[in-house]
């Protein structure tokens, strides 16, 4: 199978350790652990591809700021022939509590402009998503600004080992399953 892991995030230092890129930072770590350069196309920074249990990877950063995410995923897709059903999305995610982190294939986006842009672009709702926990601010009206915030330095301590356990979750997930990662990983706070 050909794999397509795409984090999503906003470009720019001054977006890096926000709550709203931490799918950033997952495929960041990915390149990193991996010692992949990452290459830039239109629209993307891509990294890849790589073998991971004889899959061929390619990791993934949208670099139309996070609303406009559809503009570098489907394109990249396109043009190198990877399956859709092959997408996995990390993104963040205010309706889990910091640190848990839920797998999942199809469905709703939950109001994510992210990943409604990649739903809109691709039209259809059938990719794998990986949904990392942020939490949600105190009041309502200050969700733009609270995904847009880093994390608070109890957080920022314990976001090392969250992104590795997301790491761990989708190389699970590639390996052996959707099914398997969901049992290994949901019903627990990572971090």
């Amino acid at each position: 199978m050909r794999w397509t892991l795409a984090g999503l995030g906003n470009p720019g230092p001054e977006y890096a350790l926000t709550r709203h890129n931490v799918g950033f930072q997952v495929v960041e770590g990915m390149a990193k652990d991996l010692r992949m350069a990452w290459r830039k196309a239109k629209n993307v920074s891509y990294s890849g591809p790589f073998l991971l249990a004889d899959n061929e990877v390619w990791l993934l950063k949208p670099l139309t700021f996070m609303n406009l995410s559809g503009q570098g995923v489907k394109p990249f897709l396109m043009e190198r022939e990877l399956p859709i059903e092959g997408l996995i999305v990390v993104h963040d995610e205010m309706d889990l509590p910091y640190g848990e982190v839920r797998f999942r294939f199809g469905g709703g986006t939950a109001g994510h402009k992210g990943l409604d842009s990649i739903v809109q672009a691709l039209k259809t709702r059938d990719f794998y998503r990986v949904r990392v926990g942020i939490g949600r601010p105190s009041e309502k009206g200050l969700v733009v600004p609270y995904v847009l915030e880093p994390f608070l330095r109890q957080e920022l301590a314990r976001l090392p080992d969250l992104i590795g356990q997301v790491q761990i979750g989708v190389r699970v997930l590639i390996d052996e399953g959707l099914a398997k990662a969901q049992e290994a990983f949901h019903r627990r706070v990572l971090a």
